[in-house]
């Protein structure tokens, strides 16, 4: 037996649902807030006008204590689902971000209409760029841009992370 439950409260068309564990959802919508929902009571236990555009994505991680969203504002927001604190902004996207996801062990990936930019291990940063290079198999290229975001970090360790994302390139498709 299933029960229908409707959420009432965004001013815009609602663009993506999420589920952060059993009794919560969240929401996004065009009108560029994200809202947390208990479903219990039916009522949003929090409205985050987070994006300056329509929101367009979301995700939650495995455990549900993380989410990212992702919006026609070309960002990527990834937050805290139990102090909604947002934990980190990536702005590095060339257009509106249309899917988010987190593999199973905890990275986040986003998704451009024809670009997909896959997040290193933490606490190590991704751009554009890294991804562009990576594609380009211009192992150069990435290596300079990886020590200039991620400085501190040897040459072996961005030439590990730039075999990563060959592999999973060249695995995907």
């Amino acid at each position: 037996m299933s029960a229908n439950l409707t959420l009432s409260g965004h001013a815009d068309v609602v663009s993506a649902v999420a589920w952060l564990g059993a009794e919560r959802v969240v929401t996004g919508s065009f009108d560029k807030t994200i809202k947390i929902w208990n479903v219990a009571t039916a009522t949003a236990e929090k409205t985050l006008p987070v994006h300056q555009d329509q929101v367009l994505a979301l995700a939650a991680a495995a455990g549900g204590n993380l989410f990212a969203s992702g919006g026609k504002d070309r960002q990527v927001k990834l937050w805290n689902s139990n102090s909604f604190d947002a934990a980190k902004d990536i702005a590095n996207h060339s257009k509106g971000v249309h899917s988010v996801a987190f593999s199973a062990d905890g990275k986040l990936g986003a998704w451009e209409p024809d670009c997909i930019n896959l997040q290193l291990p933490l606490p190590k940063i991704t751009t554009r760029e890294l991804s562009l290079h990576a594609r380009q198999n211009d192992i150069m290229s990435f290596i300079k841009e990886h020590r200039r975001i991620n400085p501190g970090l040897s040459i072996e360790e961005a030439k590990t992370d730039f075999a990563r994302f060959r592999d999973i390139l060249d695995n995907r498709g």
